[in-house]
């Protein structure tokens, strides 16, 4: 990860790799200005996929981070054009059959919104739109989940309602969870079927972006942002669009955090620790201590803004001396089983030879935490003995090896493959994927292709992390 955040400070690499996805999304774009999931014989432009294009440029565009170029907003203008007519379109066909089929039109008026400086096309598009956010100024309390909610207090705010954006807010805010230690979430964010709504960290930043627009509160913004960093000390945050998203919304909201302070002053047991060069470029050292170092350990920090660390020790002992502990974070504890003869299931201390026992390791956590090791350390007199799906244990006088489990977390579907045989998803087609590794794009087909939508992340991380105008 540092050799790739070294990249981004390389100006050859940063204006190769813009050029690259700028020539894969025009590439992408078809002769009405739609934009295609991938490139294949009979392709056709697709509504949902344009604007999800347009969306994500959008974002970019309204935090001030679109670079000045023309082949960017040549293709942005045709694209609208072809999202202004689908829509309308669309919402025809919808009419047939409903009466109001606003509420099936708000993502087009939120994405609209992000192009106030490009007319609409038509004034039918126009109407489609402006009948669209009043339908959302008035339904906004039925039955949204908090992300929809952001959503539509960005979208009304835009355009004039800012009073019922305002109401928005508030609703979201009587949702939040406030801890001294955890900062401001929210532990019912509700989930749905795209790249997003899996995300808690994707999911929050939406909501931090609305807030930090519609009514900024300088303290409470700093408490979510608080609960974001804290994730990431446990947490994967998915995608490098997903990460550039949660990092944007972090360092663009609340009080500044980024202004450079000097190094802080560290000293154990009275000896002053030197911080390596990178130290001062990534904000992260890691240094190890002699053994039988003791004494304080001192840190002298005046910068503002938040940060971590720790001072930890190992050794090894008898486990015979290793006492049960929990703190606030994390508590781990062990819990043996023996089945009686009947196959009920009785707490136990004590065994005797041929017992079958269950053993349960209960970890209880703050937050969601990914990629956990446990090392079980089972007694030598035991060995494990497999029954249909269930690892039970029988005792036993000879020796067996300890295991490790591996506990992963997965925020994020990878897109599931219907075709029967797969071998590059490694499916098994019955809703229990075996192993699936990151695959460029899927489509309806089982085939495999480049998507606009990866093209488009990676366009967004590109941007977000690094200022195109500036390299």
């Amino acid at each position: 990860r540092m050799s790739k955040l070294n990249e981004l400070f390389d100006e050859a690499i940063v204006k190769k790799e813009y050029e690259k996805i700028i020539t894969a999304l025009q590439s992408l774009q078809m002769g009405d200005g739609g934009f295609t999931w991938f490139r294949y014989p009979g392709c056709k432009s697709n509504a949902w996929t344009t604007g999800t294009v347009l969306e994500l440029i959008g974002e970019i565009k309204h935090l001030g981070y679109l670079p000045e170029d023309s082949r960017l907003t040549s293709m942005m203008n045709r694209a609208l054009a072809y999202y202004d007519s689908e829509n309308v379109r669309l919402f025809n066909l919808a009419n047939k059959y409903n009466k109001e089929p606003y509420g099936e039109f708000t993502g087009y008026a939120y994405t609209r919104s992000l192009f106030p400086e490009v007319k609409q096309q038509s004034s039918a598009s126009a109407d489609l739109f402006k009948k669209t956010v009043k339908y959302m100024d008035k339904n906004w309390s039925k039955g949204l989940t908090l992300k929809q909610k952001a959503y539509y207090a960005m979208t009304l705010n835009r355009n004039g309602y800012q009073k019922t954006a305002r109401s928005i807010i508030e609703s979201i805010r009587q949702f939040a969870i406030v801890k001294p230690s955890l900062g401001m979430y929210w532990d019912n964010l509700q989930t749905g079927y795209g790249w997003w709504e899996f995300d808690k960290i994707a999911y929050t930043s939406t909501i931090l972006q609305a807030m930090n627009e519609v009514d900024p509160r300088k303290d409470e913004i700093d408490l979510v942002r608080k609960w974001m960093l804290l994730m990431k000390q446990s947490n994967d945050w998915g995608t490098s669009s997903l990460a550039a998203d949660a990092v944007y919304s972090i360092l663009s909201t609340g009080s500044q955090w980024i202004e450079r302070a000097d190094n802080p002053t560290i000293t154990v047991a009275g000896q002053p620790i030197a911080l390596d060069r990178m130290a001062q470029y990534v904000g992260y050292f890691r240094t190890t201590l002699p053994a039988i170092t003791t004494g304080d350990v001192i840190i002298d920090r005046k910068a503002s803004g938040p940060a971590w660390g720790a001072v930890y020790s190992q050794f090894q002992a008898p486990m015979t001396q290793i006492k049960e502990k929990a703190i606030e974070e994390v508590s781990i504890s062990k819990e043996y089983y023996v089945y009686a003869q009947d196959g009920t299931l009785h707490s136990a201390t004590s065994f005797k030879v041929g017992d079958k026992v269950k053993v349960r390791v209960v970890i209880k956590t703050n937050k969601d935490m990914d990629f956990v090791t446990m090392t079980d350390e089972r007694d030598q007199r035991v060995r494990e003995q497999p029954q249909q799906g269930h690892a039970h244990h029988r005792l036993r006088r000879v020796g067996d090896q300890p295991r490790r489990i591996h506990l992963r977390h997965r925020h994020h579907p990878v897109p599931v493959c219907p075709a029967a045989e797969c071998p590059q998803c490694r499916q098994d087609h019955h809703g229990r994927p075996e192993r699936i590794e990151a695959s460029p794009g899927i489509n309806h087909n089982g085939q495999h292709g480049i998507t606009p939508m990866l093209t488009v992340f990676s366009f967004l991380s590109l941007l977000k992390l690094v200022d195109c105008d500036d390299s």
